[in-house]
């Protein structure tokens, strides 16, 4: 499930 991780931190810095 890392790429669940990644996506999750992505998500985070598109949000920034």
């Amino acid at each position: 499930m890392s790429i669940k991780r990644g996506v999750e931190n992505q998500n985070k810095i598109q949000k920034y």
